[in-house]
């Protein structure tokens, strides 16, 4: 069920995007906004997607565009659990020598371990 309920929050450093609700098209530009303000930030940034049950399409897309623009300004987006629709989607569409500079993790931020995907 689509919902224009969509929680944001920006933390710490490095940058760490929390998002929180289904993107979809009801809340997909707020989704692209957020992600927007990660550009010119110095280094990683995280994007926490485990409280994303669902994320459409368009908005896929805007993660791996955010990833290819924060890998030419000299950072990487770090995807945190996504969900596991998004996490294969990921790795089909864009994974490999040709794909996004997007890393997925898995484990808890605090150990500050990331797998590349």
């Amino acid at each position: 069920m689509p919902t224009d309920e969509l929680t944001i929050s920006f933390l710490g450093d490095p940058v760490r995007v929390v998002i929180v609700g289904e993107i979809d098209v009801d809340t997909r530009e707020q989704f692209k906004a957020a992600l927007a303000r990660t550009f010119g930030s110095d280094g990683d940034t995280v994007l926490d997607l485990s409280g994303v049950p669902f994320m459409d399409t368009h908005s896929v897309t805007s993660v791996v565009h955010c990833a290819n623009r924060l890998f030419a300004e000299g950072g990487r987006l770090i995807v945190h659990r996504p969900p596991p629709s998004l996490r294969r989607i990921f790795e089909v569409l864009w994974g490999g020598d040709g794909g996004a500079r997007l890393y997925i993790s898995e484990k808890q931020e605090e150990r500050g371990e990331h797998e590349r995907r």
